[in-house]
């Protein structure tokens, strides 16, 4: 009975440790749908009724919460993240655009080097440069 209830009491660290990622270099996988979502830009990235551009931004809302580990020799990605659920991509290969464009909308699964946000047109706390993408079937 006692053995029980401590593996209970164990399970959860357990399911949070295997969706725990860590920073670039280290390259994560994730999946879930692919949206595009308008934010305000520039000039002030506040209310696009005062003339703040429309800045679109490609975000996967994965399907399990995921939580990535700080890297302590970098200032930028020294911030634990738990319990995220989204994910803002940034693609760099224009060679997966044509893929990209294909599956908003649909459950993806994308790879590639995770960093934390540092700039006002960084939609999400983690961010992903994807190296690679598959759409779902």
């Amino acid at each position: 009975m006692v053995l029980r209830a401590l593996l209970f009491l164990l399970m959860p660290v357990t399911v949070l440790a295997d969706s725990c990622f860590w920073y670039e270099p280290k390259v994560a996988t994730l999946t879930g749908v692919l949206t595009e979502k308008f934010f305000p830009g520039p000039p002030n990235y506040e209310d696009f009724n005062a003339g703040d551009a429309k800045e679109g931004a490609l975000i996967v809302q994965v399907g399990k919460p995921f939580c990535v580990k700080r890297s302590p020799q970098d200032d930028i990605d020294a911030v634990d993240e738990m319990e995220q659920t989204l994910l803002h991509l940034v693609v760099l290969n224009n060679e997966l655009w044509p893929m990209i464009r294909g599956s908003i909308g649909k459950r993806i699964t994308v790879r590639g080097g995770l960093f934390h946000a540092h700039a006002g047109h960084h939609r999400t706390p983690i961010l992903m440069v994807v190296e690679s993408v598959e759409l779902d079937r």
